[in-house]
C-alpha cells in the first residue's frame, strides 16, 4: 500500500506531538482529583495481636507526656485524673483509629490562583482546607487560620523508588514509590506520642503540584503526584488504608 508524501509527513507530525505530550509535566491550574478513602483489616490475627499492644503503648506515652507538659505549666497535676481519662481512651481510640465502615471522598479543586480541599462523607460536603498558590500557604477553612507546619508535620526518615514497578491509572503510567515519616505538629495543644507510618504511593512524574490534601511532605511533592496511596501504621499489622484516584480532570 501506498502512502502519499503528505500524508507521511502528516502521520510523522502527529506522531512527534504524542511524544512531546507524553514527556511534558503538567502543572494543573484547574480541574480536581477525586480519591476515595477506605479502611479494611487485612490480616485478622495479626490486627489484634498488634493494635491492642500499639493503643497501649500510644496511651501509656499519652499521659506521660500529657503529665509532663501539665506539670511544666502549672507544676501541680491531679495523675489520677488523667489516668482515669486515659483509661477512658482505651475504647475510643480504637474505634476511630481502625473504622473500616466508613467511605470518604477527598477532593482537591484547583481554580486558578487557589486550592480547595474537600471531603464527601455520607453526601455531605465539607470545605477542608484553602491553598493559596501565590504565596503557598494553607489555611483551615473552618476557622480561617493558617496552618503554619501543614508541609513541615511530615518528618521523612526512609525513603524507596521501585520504578520498576509500573502500572497505568486514569492514562498515567505510573511507579511504586515507598516511604516512612512520623508526624510531628508544632502547634498541637496536647503533645501526641510518635507514630511512624508507611505510605505505598502509586506516582507520575508528569504531574506536579505544590499542594496535596493526603501527601504533604514536600519531598514527595516536588518529584511526583501521587494517584493513590496505601497508609499504615508501622507497628500495626494487618490494617491500611487506602485512597484510589476516582477521577482526574487537571488542565
Amino acid at each position: 500500500m501506498n502512502i502519499s508524501k503528505l500524508s507521511l509527513l502528516f502521520l510523522l507530525t502527529m506522531f512527534s506531538k504524542t511524544l512531546h505530550s507524553q514527556s511534558q509535566v503538567l502543572h494543573p491550574k484547574t480541574g480536581s482529583a477525586i480519591y476515595v478513602k477506605s479502611s479494611r483489616i487485612t490480616d485478622e490475627n495479626a490486627f489484634n495481636r498488634t493494635s491492642e499492644l500499639f493503643v497501649n503503648r500510644f496511651l501509656d506515652t499519652l499521659k506521660k507526656q500529657f503529665i509532663a507538659d501539665k506539670h511544666n505549666i502549672n507544676g501541680d497535676v491531679d495523675t489520677s485524673k488523667v489516668a482515669n481519662t486515659i483509661e477512658q481512651l482505651k475504647d475510643i481510640l480504637p474505634q476511630e483509629l481502625f473504622r473500616t465502615d466508613i467511605s470518604e471522598k477527598n477532593i482537591d479543586d484547583f481554580e486558578n490562583d487557589k486550592v480547595r480541599s474537600y471531603r464527601i462523607d455520607q453526601q455531605d460536603k465539607k470545605e477542608l482546607f484553602r491553598y493559596n498558590i501565590s504565596d503557598g500557604r494553607v489555611y483551615n477553612s473552618f476557622n480561617s487560620e493558617e496552618i503554619i507546619d501543614y508541609f513541615t508535620a511530615e518528618k521523612v526518615f526512609f525513603l524507596k523508588e521501585l520504578p520498576t514497578e509500573r502500572k497505568n491509572i486514569k492514562g498515567y503510567d505510573c511507579y511504586k514509590v515507598i516511604y516512612r515519616f512520623h508526624e510531628q505538629y508544632s502547634d498541637s495543644e496536647i503533645p501526641t506520642p510518635d507514630v511512624k507510618n508507611e505510605r505505598v504511593l502509586w506516582v507520575t512524574d508528569k504531574i506536579i503540584s505544590p499542594f496535596h490534601s493526603i501527601v504533604r511532605s514536600k519531598q514527595i511533592l516536588s518529584k511526583y503526584y501521587p494517584l493513590e496511596i496505601i497508609d499504615k501504621i508501622i507497628d500495626v499489622n494487618g490494617f491500611e488504608t487506602s485512597y484510589v484516584i476516582e477521577s482526574i480532570s487537571f488542565k
